[in-house]
């Protein structure tokens, strides 16, 4: 997880004060993708013989081999709940608490496939393989939507939300088949509004109880005419506007012509016109006889992943030890001898953090951060020099999470280092073998995105890397925001880095600088039209509000006493002093708001609406908020205070 500064964070999300979304950095143009979140499901110790079983196996990965989920990335730990339980018990979340705090324990991320099955009368639950028929005789959709099961969902609710992690949910996934009891077009009589009306009312349960840490998506399958749901017709009837912070799909293949690209390319742009991040909620590759094609596919699968899905964020390996159902062990990561081949590929940089070959331009003096005399010796000294592209001018920059760097000079492959470690002023940056010491992290500050201006502090002494004007060396020194402590990533002496910002997705208080009075809806009402206005700040849920973060700088406002509702210009006028209020989220361009951060360590912003290119504005006179022609004015400057 990357740090903004102490009190926001980076994803993925599939998701922390700022809310982790599956986005963090990009790493070169648009084809790399951001940071892709790599996970595995296991399996609940379920067999034929013990269909109901609820206790987590330990696996070999989750030890010997856990570094093929690094903890930079999220590990998705799959669990198959039941909607109903023997006797009725109301507490479903005990189910999942042992696995949920396991994976939380990792620092990584739960990941929750919630499948709609029941109990049969007679307690079986239900199961696949051979048993892929003998459905539950219950129709549990139905049942959600008749409040039938509010207090087991409101149990459940409250339990992850005393977590306090970030936890992703797929709710009712491949609904585009034919083998669940929820798919609209081949098994349940009410369709697409009943699959609809049962996400909606599980996740305003989950709403109503706070518990904003969860994240809801679901995920097709990639067959997609199976029940004679077309590609864009499925996507259309599952993307509820407001309801879902990502998308999935669910893909496997075997080595004999199915890559993964040849799979996920009809999906793909259906998908991504969602504007939601994409996650593959399950994947894999059958045929272990075969090492070879499978390592094949394998390496086809990341290249693809990385260089033509730009909008995937996540994948699920599926499964690691689940191998009662149609001989699935032929998909488990460590079938055949794939397992090592893998993990080889999962070092890939664009999955561990690296922006790739830099240069480091200093903002005063336009110099490059520069190995002097090309030496490739321990203590050969760093300094400043004219910009000429040459090797000991490029360093690898590796994202250690947290805004942590190493930089890594790429003529003597010798990291750039506070000599001896010294916290003093004036200390030397010299480079030195890389060996993971305070002395050779570098703590970012992101000064300006698009530019990709920063500062560069030592993790030991917590000073800035600075440059020595008279001299053109380079020191540390307290940090003072002078020019020259400030240098720019560039990809070459004169482009910069293409990194995305960190998502803002959270719970904030909108503050307005101008007054230092917050958002607000008039009364606290929940009413579709209620009216935004400013007030006192007073921390009611009237003043709190679930920003959605889209990517590309805009985002959705979405009031905590109400968040079926988003904040909207009335009848999508243009007009300057047109009246902001709540209404119904329906994915207008009045509804979507584009950010621009004036200040990322204070999180000062301007909101734009997307139709009309104006600022969210407070008439300092009436208390009232409208839209405005942007103007940089105080009174169109929101500071976002994080809530959760």
């Amino acid at each position: 997880m990357i740090k903004i500064n102490s009190n926001q964070s980076f994803l993925v999300s599939m998701l922390a004060p700022v809310v982790l979304a599956f986005s963090a950095i990009t790493y070169a143009a648009e084809p790399a993708s951001d940071r892709i979140y790599m996970g595995a499901f296991t399996d609940r110790n379920w067999s034929e013989s013990n269909p109901c079983g609820d206790k987590q196996t330990e696996h070999w990965e989750w030890n010997q081999n856990s570094q093929w989920f690094g903890n930079t990335n999220a590990y998705f730990g799959k669990i198959f709940p039941e909607w109903f339980l023997p006797d009725g018990a109301p507490n479903i979340y005990q189910n999942w608490k042992v696995e949920v705090e396991r994976i939380k324990a990792q620092g990584r991320i739960p990941y929750i496939n919630w499948e709609a099955h029941g109990q049969t009368q007679d307690g079986e639950c239900w199961h696949g393989g051979n048993g892929q028929n003998a459905r539950a005789d219950r129709d549990v959709i139905s049942e959600i939507n008749a409040g039938q099961h509010d207090d087991l969902i409101e149990n459940l609710a409250i339990g992850l939300r005393e977590e306090k992690t970030k936890i992703v949910i797929d709710l009712f996934h491949e609904m585009n088949g034919a083998w669940y009891d929820w798919s609209p077009s081949c098994k349940h009589s009410a369709g697409w509004p009943a699959w609809r009306q049962a996400f909606k009312h599980v996740v305003d349960i989950f709403r109503a109880n706070n518990a904003y840490n969860v994240e809801f998506g679901t995920s097709v399958w990639f067959g997609a005419d199976i029940c004679g749901n077309g590609i864009q017709d499925t996507v259309d009837n599952i993307n509820i506007p407001g309801y879902l912070d990502w998308i999935g799909i669910d893909i496997y293949g075997d080595v004999y012509g199915n890559s993964f690209s040849n799979l996920m390319d009809p999906w793909y742009s259906a998908l991504a016109g969602t504007g939601l991040p994409i996650v593959v909620g399950e994947m894999g590759v059958a045929l272990s006889d075969d090492d070879e094609a499978k390592r094949t596919w394998m390496t086809e699968f990341r290249d693809s992943l990385v260089n033509q899905y730009p909008r995937v964020k996540a994948f699920n390996w599926f499964d690691i030890d689940k191998g009662w159902v149609n001989n699935e062990a032929n998909y488990h990561i460590e079938s055949g001898n794939a397992g090592p081949h893998f993990n080889q590929l999962m070092t890939d940089p664009r999955f561990v953090g690296s922006f790739g070959s830099v240069f480091i331009k200093n903002k005063a003096n336009n110099k490059c951060l520069a190995i002097a005399a090309n030496s490739n010796s321990n203590t050969a000294n760093v300094e400043a020099a004219d910009c000429n592209g040459a090797a000991n001018q490029v360093f690898t920059v590796t994202d250690l999470g947290d805004f942590k760097l190493e930089l890594r000079a790429l003529n003597s492959d010798k990291c750039v280092d506070v000599a001896g470690a010294a916290s003093g002023d004036g200390a030397n940056i010299q480079q030195y073998s890389c060996n993971a010491s305070k002395a050779q992290v570098w703590v970012m500050n992101v000064i300006n995105w698009s530019t990709m201006e920063v500062e560069l502090s030592a993790e030991n002494s917590e000073k800035c890397l600075d440059l020595d004007m008279a001299s053109s060396n380079v020191q540390q020194w307290q940090c003072y925001s002078n020019i020259n402590q400030r240098w720019f990533l560039k990809t070459t002496p004169n482009a910069p880095v293409q990194l995305d910002p960190p998502s803002i997705s959270g719970i904030y208080e909108l503050k307005n600088t101008a007054t230092n009075r917050c958002l607000d809806i008039a009364g606290g009402s929940p009413d579709t039209e209620a009216n935004a206005q400013t007030w006192s700040c007073n921390g009611s849920s009237a003043q709190r509000f679930k920003i959605v973060d889209l990517g590309g700088y805009r985002l959705l406002l979405r009031p905590l006493s109400n968040t079926n509702v988003c904040i909207d210009v009335s009848d999508v006028s243009q007009a300057n002093g047109a009246n902001v209020h709540q209404w119904t989220c329906n994915g207008g361009n009045n509804q979507t708001w584009k950010v621009d951060v004036k200040n990322w360590a204070t999180m000062e912003v301007t909101l734009s609406a997307a139709h009309s290119n104006k600022c969210l504005d407070e008439d300092q006179g009436s208390n009232n908020v409208q839209q405005w022609a942007c103007s940089n004015a105080n009174n169109q400057i929101w500071k976002l205070d994080v809530v959760n």
